[in-house]
């Protein structure tokens, strides 16, 4: 079995004055007709393959035997498996590493798997879902404990799916995970970046399977709770303020029926109070799930892409565990997520006027972690950006303030000694969403060893760093560059 996993963040080689020029993405073609709502007429309780000749395609299919083997624990960093122990009954993966938390569980399984349109094995089909990882800035009050995390550093997912091939460890399946998400559309063409890439391949076929992806040990990735700062406007609407896994499968084969596990509706796991069951901040015991949870924030349908195609597959699955049969039926892939607290807190504190850019607003400097320097955790972030442009991030141990050096179009908010974060992966591209980052939990810089003119220095207790962003930017037509406004960290 192989893993790739990839941190997306678009990377360039190091480069100098002038700054480069930033192309577009290319996108999918626009859908010449609307996607579905996802508040369609749900379909009355039928069973799977009654419901899926309603829906007007050959896209479920019974679990047979209703068995889900385990297949155990995948362990990236060793390539080494942790096979289930004889005599469980559980049809779960093993869990998650030791010291991680549940943030989110869509587990209560429907009997079910879907092939999509059709069936999985047209390739570069991918099904989307989506779900909330909870944040004091979205989570809706009376749910159980207030979460005090803003951003999660993933460490291990549980997944479930079907692969009828009869060919040995030939099952194949990508996941691709969002930030943010609109379940209406492609997140290609709605400008969400990707957090990550998870591909799968050699996984247990000729089967229904459940197994854990373990990430710890160098293949972590972050994500953050809160959406909205990556789509402007989305603030509070849950149905996109949440997070997108984008599901492929990618099997050799292409042949038999392959698909994702069904799972998940609150009708009968607890109603709305349901929902996040079984993670760290509601009923972290499970108590009362005996049918399994339903995902914080999972929605009732898929969103498909096909080439040009956008299909949305609302209320259209219904549950026969025999835990009771939903009022609605629902539609939501099994998964369950596990991570440690990322950098979280709010830190630092702006200071020194920046010029508007060609968007008309100014970019602004944040930062989220720890200010104790010790613990590495901290991510810089600049929004506002013009959009599919590219900059990078600058640091002094001197504030400043310089109008529009070097025929810039932006203040310079440095003095001193100045160093640059340009190193691979560093130097990025503020894509549809007009943003750049630097996680240092991710592996993308270190408190510990920041550039600091010819040297590598780490931040220490009692230190005040400076910190802003430069990048290109167009005045009247003709290329120039800016600068964000500035953010000064006092570490201790």
């Amino acid at each position: 079995m192989s893993i790739t996993l990839i941190a997306l963040a678009a990377a360039s080689p190091l480069w100098a004055q002038p700054l480069p020029q930033a192309s577009a993405p290319a996108l999918r073609p626009t859908p010449s007709t609307a996607a579905p709502s996802k508040d369609a007429p749900g379909a009355p309780n039928v069973g799977p393959r009654d419901l899926a000749s309603r829906a007007g395609a050959r896209d479920l299919r019974s679990i047979p035997g209703g068995q889900i083997k385990r297949a155990g624990t995948y362990h990236v960093a060793t390539g080494t498996w942790t096979r289930p122990g004889n005599g469980s009954s559980r049809t779960s993966a093993l869990g998650g590493p030791a010291g991680s938390d549940v943030v989110y569980s869509n587990t209560s399984e429907t009997g079910v798997f879907t092939v999509g349109i059709g069936s999985l094995s047209f390739p570069g089909q991918i099904t989307y879902d989506e779900g909330v990882l909870p944040t004091p800035a979205n989570f809706t009050p009376g749910l159980g404990t207030q979460p005090d995390r803003g951003i999660y550093e993933i460490t291990a997912f549980d997944i479930q799916y079907c692969d009828m091939d009869s060919t040995p460890m030939s099952s194949g399946w990508t996941y691709t995970f969002y930030e943010s998400f609109d379940p209406i559309g492609d997140p290609a063409m709605t400008g969400v970046p990707a957090a990550a890439v998870v591909a799968l391949s050699g996984l247990p076929s000729n089967g229904c399977w459940s197994l854990t992806v373990d990430l710890t040990g160098g293949s972590e990735f972050s994500m953050r709770g809160d959406g909205a700062p990556l789509a402007a406007g989305w603030q509070d609407e849950l149905a996109r303020d949440s997070f997108g896994i984008g599901i492929e499968y990618t099997s050799a084969q292409m042949g038999a029926d392959a698909g994702i596990v069904l799972a998940g509706d609150p009708d009968y796991t607890g109603g709305i109070g349901g929902f996040g069951a079984g993670t760290y901040f509601i009923d972290p015991s499970e108590a009362g799930t005996a049918c399994g949870t339903t995902g914080f924030g999972a929605q009732d349908g898929f969103t498909i892409v096909l080439g040009p195609q956008i299909v949305r597959t609302p209320s259209q699955y219904s549950n026969g565990t025999g835990c009771g049969m939903a009022s609605l039926p629902y539609a939501s892939a099994y998964m369950k997520l596990y991570a440690t607290e990322g950098p979280g807190t709010s830190v630092g504190s702006s200071y020194c006027v920046a010029n508007a850019n060609a968007t008309g607003s100014i970019a602004r400097m944040s930062a989220v972690g720890s200010t104790i320097a010790a613990t590495d955790k901290l991510r810089l972030e600049v929004s506002n950006m013009p959009l599919n442009t590219f900059g990078f991030f600058l640091t002094s141990r001197t504030a400043g303030f310089s109008v529009m050096p070097a025929g810039s179009q932006g203040n310079l908010c440095l003095d001193g000694v100045i160093g640059r974060f340009d190193d691979t992966g560093q130097i990025q591209s503020s894509g549809p969403a007009g943003i750049i980052s630097i996680d240092s939990t991710a592996g993308q810089w270190s408190v510990l060893a920041q550039p600091l003119g010819g040297q590598v220095l780490p931040a220490m207790a009692g230190e005040r760093w400076h910190y802003t962003a430069w990048y290109r930017d167009i005045v009247g037509g003709s290329p120039t560059s800016n600068f964000a406004d500035g953010l000064f960290i006092d570490f201790n």
